[in-house]
């Protein structure tokens, strides 16, 4: 199962979403993702505060967004200007098996 990241720094109104395989790979990627959007902050002030959100956020999503994840259930957390929500994804998406073309069961005439 892989999960949909949605990222929102509010700072800088920026948001994006993204999937990704696990919590870890997802983690790691907002940590070093981070680094790319340096020029976009004016301040240095304001650029160490979303770094540290980011980390705090980091640490939460190992602990608890894994935890959520795992037990397929969505999950998110703020800091500061940053907020990240994790939604898991099933291995499958799409009808299963059993269902019908856009919904319309299939005609079955009475001899």
């Amino acid at each position: 199962m892989g999960l949909w990241v949605h990222v929102s720094l509010f700072d800088v109104g920026a948001s994006a979403g993204q999937i990704e395989p696990d919590v870890d790979e997802c983690a790691k990627d907002l940590v070093d993702g981070i680094a790319g959007l340096r020029r976009f902050y004016g301040c240095e002030s304001t650029w160490t505060a979303t770094r540290a959100s980011v980390g705090r956020i980091a640490e939460a999503m190992l602990r608890d967004g894994k935890a959520a994840v795992q037990r397929q259930e969505q999950w998110s957390c703020a800091v500061g200007d940053v907020e990240v929500a994790l939604y898991p994804v099933p291995d499958r998406i799409g009808p299963s098996s059993t269902a019908h073309p856009y919904g319309i069961p299939e005609r079955v005439d009475s001899p």
